[in-house]
C-alpha cells in the first residue's frame, strides 16, 4: 500500500536527520532537503488516506469517520503535538525527530493489518468520459463535469482564500495590535484549535444537515467574525473569532470531504482528491500572498474586513450552487 511506503520513507528520513543533528552535523541544505521529502511525502499520504476511508467505511458512516480523523488531527497537529515536541526539544534538540519517527513506525505496523482493499462499487456517479492518464487533468475534468464536485470545489477554494488571507497576518497582528507575546500567540492558536474540535463535533452530531446549511453557517460566521474583528481589534474577540473560524473550517472540511468522496467514482477518488488538494492550496497562497499586499499598503484592519466582505459575497454566490 502507497500510505505504508510513504511512512516507511518518512521514518528513515526523519531517523536519519535526528542521527545528524544528535551529532550536530546537519547543514542547512540537508534540512531543506529533509523538509521537502517530508512535506511531499505528507501530501501523498492525506491523498491516499482520503481515497482509502470511502473503501473502509459505509457510505452512510463517512461524516462520523471523516469528523473523527479531522478531530484526531487537530489534537495531534495543534494541541498535544506541540507540547510534547516543545519538551522535548528542551531536553534535547534530536528528540523531537526521534519520537516523530517512532510514532510513524508504529504507523507502518499499523497499516499492515489493515486489509487489501480493491476499489470497492462506485458510490457516486460514474465519470462522463473514458480515464485520462494524464491524472491531474482527468481529475480536473471529473470535477468541472461533476455539479456537485465542482460547487464543493469553489466553496472550498474560496474559504480557503479567505483563512489564508488574514492568517497570515496573524503574527504581526497579535504582536502590533494587541501588544502579546510567544505565550499569548500559543494561548490564542490553543483557543483556536479547541474550536477546531468543536467544529467536528459538529460534524459529526449533526451529519445529517444539507450541506447549503453547513455552506451558510460557515462563510456567514467567517464574513461576520473579521468584520468584527477588523472593527474592534481585542484579545476577546481575537479569541473569539480564532475559536469561530477553526470551528467553521473543521465543520466544512468534515462534511465537504464527505460529500466528495460520495460524488467520486471509487477509481477515480486519488486523481479527483489531488486535484481538489492543489486547487484549494494553490488559490490560498495566492490570497496570502494578497493578504499581505493589502496589510502593507493599507492596514491589517483594512485586510480583515475586506476579506469578511469578500466572505460574505462569495457565500452569497455560492450559495444556489451547492
Amino acid at each position: 500500500m502507497l500510505v505504508q511506503l510513504v511512512a516507511g520513507c518518512r521514518v528513515l528520513v526523519l531517523s536519519a536527520l535526528a542521527m545528524l543533528i544528535a551529532f550536530d552535523a546537519t547543514p542547512l541544505w540537508l534540512v531543506a532537503v529533509a523538509a521537502f521529502v517530508l512535506g511531499t511525502s505528507e501530501v501523498l499520504s492525506d491523498n491516499v488516506s482520503g481515497a482509502v476511508v470511502p473503501m473502509l467505511v459505509p457510505a452512510r458512516h463517512l461524516e462520523k469517520a471523516n469528523s473523527r480523523l479531522v478531530g484526531v488531527q487537530i489534537i495531534g497537529d495543534e494541541l498535544v503535538g506541540p507540547i510534547i515536541g516543545a519538551w522535548l526539544f528542551a531536553i534535547g534538540a534530536a528528540l523531537p525527530f526521534f519520537a516523530n519517527a517512532s510514532l510513524l513506525a508504529g504507523a507502518v505496523l499499523l497499516l499492515a493489518g489493515l486489509p487489501l482493499l480493491a476499489p470497492a462499487p462506485t458510490l457516486g456517479p460514474q465519470a462522463s468520459q473514458s480515464p485520462d492518464p494524464t491524472g491531474l487533468l482527468e481529475g480536473l475534468s471529473t470535477i468541472r463535469n461533476q455539479p456537485v464536485l465542482r460547487a464543493i470545489t469553489m466553496a472550498s477554494a474560496a474559504l480557503a482564500a479567505a483563512d489564508a488571507a488574514w492568517f497570515v497576518l496573524l503574527v504581526v497582528f497579535v504582536r502590533d495590535r494587541l501588544g502579546l507575546g510567544a505565550t499569548g500567540f500559543g494561548l490564542l492558536l490553543a483557543v483556536g484549535a479547541i474550536g477546531g474540535l468543536g467544529g467536528a463535533l459538529i460534524a459529526d452530531r449533526k451529519a445529517t444537515w444539507p450541506l447549503r446549511t453547513v455552506s451558510r453557517l460557515v462563510f456567514g460566521s467567517m464574513a461576520v467574525s473579521l468584520l468584527i474583528l477588523g472593527l474592534f481589534p481585542t484579545v476577546g474577540v481575537t479569541g473569539a473569532v480564532l475559536a469561530a473560524t477553526s470551528g467553521g473550517f473543521a465543520l466544512w472540511n468534515t462534511r465537504a470531504v464527505s460529500a466528495r468522496q460520495r460524488a467520486t467514482p471509487n477509481e477515480l477518488l486519488g486523481r479527483v482528491g489531488a486535484t481538489y488538494r492543489s486547487i484549494v492550496v494553490s488559490v490560498g497562497l495566492l490570497s496570502a500572498l494578497a493578504g499581505g499586499v493589502v496589510a502593507d499598503l493599507a492596514s491589517i484592519e483594512v485586510t480583515l474586513i475586506i476579506v469578511g466582505v469578500g466572505s460574505a459575497v462569495a457565500g452569497l454566490l455560492l450559495d444556489r450552487s451547492i
